[in-house]
């Protein structure tokens, strides 16, 4: 991931801070900074929500969702129709019309 110099226009577009992080966009993909300017999660996804609920964010690319750690690790790969925020170690997902929920390392119970 690369720390672009500050003083110099590098991304299209810069979200204000929050809890040491701001959502960045570029070349149309939007990813998270810290405020040192390091990129945490690279812009590549279509959209990413900058906060993260109990160490997650989720992201959306080509149109399905999944859910990165702080350091911009993968760890739910974007593949469901909808992915909730984590809340006592479960995320909701939808998956071809049906409900059921994630936990931390993937396993699915639908």
């Amino acid at each position: 991931m690369k720390t672009p110099n500050l003083n110099q226009s590098y991304y299209d577009s810069v979200g204000p801070f929050s809890k040491g992080l701001a959502r960045v966009k570029l070349n149309g993909k939007w990813g998270l900074i810290d405020q040192q300017g390091k990129e945490v999660i690279e812009p590549k996804y279509d959209q990413v929500e900058s906060s993260f609920h109990e160490g997650f964010a989720r992201v959306i690319i080509k149109g399905k969702w999944g859910l990165v750690d702080s350091e911009g690790k993968v760890v739910i790969e974007p593949k469901y129709d909808y992915v909730g925020s984590f809340s006592e170690g479960f995320a909701r997902v939808r998956l071809k019309g049906k409900w059921g929920l994630v936990n931390k390392q993937g396993k699915e119970q639908f």
